[in-house]
């Protein structure tokens, strides 16, 4: 996980993306369970009437008499009204059941479900008001279906069918009305399941917010310490630095002895350079400084050291660099020399730990004329493909190296990195497992 500012802003912007996404989510599969549950409700409504104006005659409602003394008498009347009422309690979810009829162009209720003196009851003659909304029930034989429809006594759903006369003309109707809230009941449940679903997914995301945050506060930690370690360790390492400097300089001692004194020097100026790369590194990945020196540094001398470095500081394993002939002094990259010296000793320098006896490392070269790209491919133990992406990351390693007895820390790749973009550079890794590892440095071109 890196720790870096840059990268804690994108977590942040990710994270509110996608509760975001998770929110809109939710929007839009309520208002979609809502309108489905409202189509599912009318489509219902539509087979419900219809199967009602299969049962019921047409000319049973045509010959009841639409006034209420004459009706009361009528056993097709009394017959229709106990029809209607046993089909409603049956159908539970049905508010009220009721038929019409057209007489000189009117539309009039004949018989319901209800009894009177109960507030949904239709009074026997009492005319439709709604007459231009059904019309195309006895003109077309059409279906018609409104809703849902508020008043005092809740939400409902309203259909009426036609019902087919023996002539197939259409002179008469039942309805229904539907409560909705049967059906709402449902919809509720479905939508709170939906929010429960919601909202546990902001929660596992909230948790993974705050593991990553865990994760970024102990590199930060691991990295500050590195960064007090390095500052406590270079001021010892510069006196001794110093000491050196005068005892060869100015005591006459035997060849052989100043040689291994030389030597002591350059390895102590090495680690002084290597305490600096990593108090800058650590410091600019906090956005205090950074340092984008832009002079030229001859990247064969670069190279050569490198390798160098890496064959003085490690145990002979028979490993043969072999360095592309496009590799030429005069060549120069934008970046400091040392800088870009402690980078390729980082990248060489794992190509050499995770690589086998007696195997070889190829080191490449591509000009692209404003752009140079450095490739160092080893034939070791690869890398996991689902892990290539973090092992720029601040103290990772990748399981199988984990596994492996090869030490490490998991900072140096980290510490290319940053040296590389310091320089304007970008880095990149292929890796296949078992089969090795390529790690290419792309570099600007500058003049000498």
């Amino acid at each position: 996980m890196k720790f870096s500012n840059k990268r804690f802003n994108i977590a942040i912007v990710y994270y509110l993306i996608l509760i975001i996404l998770i929110i809109i989510s939710g929007i839009y599969t309520t208002i979609h369970t809502q309108n489905s549950a409202r189509d599912n409700e009318i489509d219902s409504a539509k087979v419900r009437v219809q199967s009602l104006s299969y049962i019921i005659r047409n000319d049973h409602v045509d010959s009841i008499p639409l006034i209420e003394k004459d009706a009361a008498t009528s056993s097709t009347y009394s017959r229709l009204k106990i029809d209607l009422a046993n089909i409603k309690n049956y159908e539970f979810a049905i508010r009220k059941i009721y038929t019409l009829k057209k007489v000189d162009d009117k539309i009039f209720f004949v018989a319901d479900s209800e009894r009177n003196p109960l507030k949904d009851y239709n009074v026997l003659g009492q005319e439709y008001g709604e007459t231009k909304i059904i019309k195309n029930v006895f003109d077309n034989g059409e279906i018609i279906t409104e809703g849902p429809i508020k008043d005092e006594s809740g939400t409902w759903f309203r259909a009426i069918a036609p019902i087919m006369d023996s002539e197939g003309n259409y002179t008469s109707a039942v309805g229904i009305d539907i409560d909705q809230q049967i059906n709402n009941n449902i919809t509720d449940n479905a939508i709170l399941f939906i929010w429960l679903i919601v909202f546990s997914l902001l929660l596992v995301v909230f948790l993974l917010y705050k593991y990553e945050m865990n994760e970024v506060e102990m590199v930060n930690l691991k990295s500050d310490f590195l960064a007090l370690a390095s500052h406590e360790i270079r001021s010892p390492l510069t006196k001794i630095r110093w000491g050196l400097s005068v005892i060869i300089n100015n005591l006459e001692i035997q060849n052989s002895i100043k040689e291994q004194l030389v030597k002591i020097q350059e390895t102590t100026i090495r680690l002084i350079s290597l305490t600096n790369s990593i108090i800058e590194t650590t410091a600019a990945d906090k956005n205090i400084i950074i340092n984008n020196n832009i002079c030229g540094s001859d990247l064969k001398i670069i190279l050569d050291n490198s390798i160098k470095n890496v064959k003085d500081k490690t145990q002979d394993k028979f490993i043969t660099f072999n360095i592309s002939k496009s590799f030429e002094l005069g060549v120069c990259v934008q970046g400091e020399s040392d800088k870009l010296e402690l980078a390729f000793t980082n990248i060489l320098s794992n190509a050499y730990k995770y690589s086998p006896d007696n195997s070889k490392i190829d080191i490449n070269l591509i000009d692209y004329g404003k752009k140079i790209d450095v490739s160092v491919k080893d034939y070791g133990i690869g890398i996991p493909k689902d892990e290539v992406k973090n092992i720029f990351n601040g103290f990772y390693r990748a399981k199988n190296a984990q596994e492996s007895n090869i030490q490490g820390s998991g900072f140096g790749l980290y510490m290319t990195k940053k040296i590389i973009e310091f320089c304007n550079g970008v880095l990149k890794c292929t890796s296949e497992l078992n089969r090795g590892t390529t790690v290419t440095v792309t570099l600007l071109k500058v003049k000498a």
